[in-house]
């Protein structure tokens, strides 16, 4: 997993030396930005979204524990710094994921990095699941599609044209032209999808309807405002055409 972060100590060395470690050490992790003092972090923040920030404790001005109480609410890890171990406590109470006494070592670095790893992966689990979740509520209006390789996409459900079955994969036609493909069949998405004008067309089709532009009843398919055809089986003709005709 990458890492984006910032580094806020107001010694410069004290900065290199963490940049050097993790530049050795961490290849996950990319240096985003390097600040001597905590209003140039607060603007690098905004600027980056960074995955963590690694905080010296005591700092003119501003400590890092009081930086962090004024920000209040975020959403970034931290690791706290400090050659202070005494400061250790306040720090966790703040959910530190790490600190790290000075002099700093590759060890601590590195068992620090894996730590905020850990922990971003875990926020990441959980942000899909409760996606999910909303999903099978129907309150949502967005679903996250599985893809290859782990990675996970969160698309808005009015943005589907339709679905096509493949085997026991399922691709997902969107109205910017992508395809996402998952690895779950047909029929585990389509009560989700039922309450956003998603009718099921045919075993193979689970059309939005509201991307319908015309119905060919000779060959019984849908063109789609994409300009795809979608089947139309006897066994669902009744209800698609009743739902055209405003039935």
């Amino acid at each position: 997993m990458n890492l984006k972060a910032i580094l806020l100590d107001d010694e410069p060395p004290a900065n290199q030396a963490m940049q050097a470690l993790l530049a050795d050490f961490c290849k996950q992790v990319d240096v985003a930005e390097t600040c001597l003092n905590t209003e140039k972090a607060s603007e690098a923040i905004i600027r980056h979204q960074p995955d963590v920030l690694f905080l010296d404790i005591s700092m003119p001005g501003e400590s890092g524990i009081d930086f962090l109480q004024r920000l209040g609410h975020f959403d970034f890890e931290v690791v706290f710094v400090s050659a202070y171990n005494q400061y250790a406590l306040d720090a966790f109470r703040l959910s530190a994921v790490d600190f790290i006494l000075k002099p700093i070592s590759q060890a601590g670095v590195v068992a620090a990095v894996e730590k905020v790893a850990k922990r971003r992966q875990q926020k990441r689990e959980l942000e899909r699941y409760r996606l999910l979740f909303d999903l099978m509520q129907g309150n949502a209006g967005r679903m996250m599609l599985p893809g290859k390789n782990g990675l996970h996409e969160v698309v808005r459900i009015p943005e589907i044209v339709y679905c096509r079955a493949d085997g026991h994969a399922t691709h997902f036609f969107l109205s910017d032209g992508r395809r996402l493909t998952t690895g779950s069949n047909l029929g585990e998405y389509r009560n989700a999808l039922l309450p956003y004008h998603f009718l099921q067309t045919h075993r193979s089709f689970l059309v939005n309807m509201m991307m319908v532009s015309s119905y060919n009843a000779g060959d019984e398919t849908l063109l789609l405002k994409n300009g795809h055809p979608a089947d139309v089986s006897r066994e669902f003709k009744r209800e698609v055409v009743g739902w055209l005709r405003g039935g």
